[in-house]
């Protein structure tokens, strides 16, 4: 039996998420790049089981079952913004990304700390 991965299953199990990053950013594609910080937050959030990553689940599932504070707060906040950017289609620049990768590192600095905590 064969067993097809979602794209978005695939990259959280497989993607080596710096170099997409890079890769987009390099490429200009800001879109995207903030697509993959999204889905690389969420790895290191189901990695310290802080979520359970299941395909069938939202995005709002995934706040709502966060319970530390600073982090749901966070994650809200990158979560509208991903929503905003990708299923609006929301094209953005340059400057607009740099303001944006630093509520992603902001975030993972939390998630950091959680794990070291």
């Amino acid at each position: 039996m064969k067993i097809h991965l979602s794209e978005d299953e695939n990259l959280l199990k497989n993607a080596n998420f710096e170099e997409l990053i890079a890769k987009a950013i390099n490429d200009q594609n800001y879109r995207l790049a903030i697509r993959y910080f999204y889905l690389k937050i969420l790895k290191q959030l189901t990695e310290i089981e802080l979520i359970k990553w299941e395909i069938q689940k939202t995005n709002e599932d995934y706040i709502k079952e966060l319970s530390e504070k600073r982090i749901k707060e966070k994650f809200k906040s990158i979560t509208r913004l991903y929503d905003f950017v990708w299923y609006g289609n929301f094209k953005i620049n340059e400057s607009q990304f740099s303001l944006v990768k630093l509520d992603f590192n902001s975030l993972e600095k939390e998630i950091n700390n959680q794990k070291i905590g």
